[in-house]
């Protein structure tokens, strides 16, 4: 089935957009400012400022043979390992611009977090055909609390990531359904693979995409056979990082312990409420780096 796409142009639209984009903007400047103030916490010691492997063009290669704490590993971490190329990728070009100044990282997680509010109006805009709901949710999203943690924090720059690509592979997944091209389908397989290689829970999106081609296509077959190629690249990927990159040297079945399962539901009601009732958000943890519990 082919969906009609017919936009309506109302005259000062331009402007209006021109508008909400320079408001929006300024509006994630006011809440992020103080950030800008901080310096490096946690990790991101280790992960920016103590890494080699950010600071010369030609470790490029490494980014996609190593881990995340590959150039800086305490013994009670030694066993963690997060594959996150393009995140390494992004805080290489942050170094280019601002060496190891942690303002200016923070400065490159707000522009990501402004373009991810601007491509939530996009897609809820279009998708309900409803502008002012767009821009309404895009103001929600922007000033959302929870943020924080990801925003303020420079080694948060996986979460930015993996939402960057995973909202453009949304989009142009949608538009490739409404205007049936198949160049906007191969560059949504694309964006989804970047996603993956910027943050480890982006391969479930393939569930909600499967969702939105059944929608589209008005069948649970086709969105089912469009989604393959979604799901072979999680597939892959969750393989090479099996054989490759393990998160952890232990076995899978170390995940479905009582005390795993428990820690996981105490997690996702903690996200629930911090969601709702967002008091008390910390950017540093009152615990040292080198406490083995606190990865």
């Amino acid at each position: 089935m082919k969906i009609k796409t017919t936009e309506i142009i109302q005259p000062g639209y331009a402007m209006r957009t021109w508008v909400f984009a320079v408001a929006l903007f300024a509006l994630i400047i006011l809440i992020y400012y103080p950030t800008l103030q901080a310096g490096f916490i946690l990790d991101g010691h280790y992960v920016i400022e103590a890494n080699p492997n950010i600071k010369s063009v030609s470790r490029l290669p490494d980014v996609f043979l190593e881990d995340m704490f590959s150039a800086y590993k305490y013994q009670q971490v030694k066993h963690l390992t997060y594959y996150r190329p393009m995140v390494k990728i992004s805080f290489m070009l942050d170094y280019f611009f601002w060496n190891v100044q942690a303002s200016g990282y923070r400065i490159t997680n707000i522009l990501l977090h402004y373009a991810n509010s601007l491509l939530v109006y996009l897609l809820i805009a279009h998708l309900f055909r409803d502008r002012r709901l767009g821009i309404l949710t895009a103001f929600l999203f922007a000033i959302l609390p929870v943020h924080e943690w990801v925003v303020g924090y420079a080694v948060g720059r996986g979460d930015l990531l993996q939402t960057l690509f995973s909202l453009l592979t949304i989009y142009t997944l949608v538009k490739g359904l409404e205007m049936r091209k198949l160049r906007l389908y191969t560059i949504s397989v694309g964006f989804y693979i970047c996603g993956l290689l910027s943050r480890e829970v982006t391969v479930l999106l393939p569930v909600l995409l499967m969702s939105f081609i059944a929608f589209y296509e008005k069948s649970l077959r086709r969105g089912i056979m469009l989604s393959i190629p979604y799901w072979f690249m999680g597939g892959l990927y969750i393989l090479t990082r099996s054989l490759v990159f393990p998160i952890f040297d232990k076995s899978y079945t170390d995940f479905f312990t009582f005390r795993s399962i428990f820690d996981a539901a105490q997690l996702s009601f903690d996200y629930c409420y911090r969601f709702f009732i967002p008091w008390n958000l910390l950017s540093e943890l009152p615990v040292a780096f080198q406490t083995p519990n606190i990865v």
